[in-house]
């Protein structure tokens, strides 16, 4: 890596055309480092790309502010979900082992010891 001297001189700072260089060679980001982007630009393959960056960035702020906002909202839905499918599999549970919860319903639980557990002598 070449390092340049920052204006702090605490801080080096690290040349960042050698990054661009990186990404020039290997294809990923043509990037107008050099006095020829324009003939850089002019080739066919990338034109399809810069339409579509063109069309998704024109979709502006209030869209993608909803997109990420619906996103957000999906993941609080699933989690819901998975709640109540916990809440449905520990009545099944509970009811399943009838006579054991009659024995040991005089006996107060702490609530902790309440919900999913797993089988603590399983070898496997």
């Amino acid at each position: 890596k070449t390092v340049k001297p920052s204006s702090d001189a605490t801080q080096p700072t690290v040349d960042p055309h050698l990054y661009y260089d990186l990404l020039n060679k290997t294809g990923l980001i043509t990037l107008p480092v050099n006095r020829n982007w324009v003939q850089q630009l002019a080739d066919p393959r990338k034109i399809p790309g810069m339409i579509l960056a063109a069309l998704l960035i024109s979709l502006g702020a209030p869209f993608w502010y909803n997109i990420l906002k619906d996103l957000i909202g999906l993941r609080s839905t699933v989690a819901k979900k998975d709640d109540s499918q916990r809440a449905q599999r520990q009545a099944t549970q509970a009811g399943s082992n009838g006579a054991e919860s009659e024995t040991t319903a005089a006996v107060a639980a702490p609530a902790w010891l309440h919900g999913e557990r797993g089988d603590l002598a399983a070898v496997g």
